[in-house]
């Protein structure tokens, strides 16, 4: 097992994008993700973004709670936005 210190080593600098994909639909709470912010990003010194979701805003309110087709279709748009490789944390490690 790695320490934190070797963790962020492998995570580099780091920059957060909340509030929209947080709020119940991406934009509610005035931001958008945009294409562009991830080159401003890279050319400030960052290298790797987070950004946080609220899944239970974009699924069902039961059993099984299936996160919605419209909500993945976004999610979608926003990886291929991206256009590069994808690093997920031990919180995602179920998908």
């Amino acid at each position: 097992m790695s320490s934190s210190f070797e963790q962020k080593k492998k995570i580099g600098k780091g920059i957060n994008i909340g509030n929209a994909l947080e709020a119940p639909h991406e934009g509610d709470w005035g931001l958008t993700i945009e294409k562009e912010y991830f080159t401003i990003i890279k050319k400030a010194g960052f290298s790797s973004v987070r950004i946080p979701i609220k899944w239970s805003a974009h699924s069902e309110k039961s059993f099984p709670f299936t996160i919605s087709e419209d909500f993945l279709f976004v999610l979608i748009l926003l990886l291929n936005k991206l256009g590069s490789r994808i690093n997920c944390n031990s919180k995602c490690s179920s998908f």
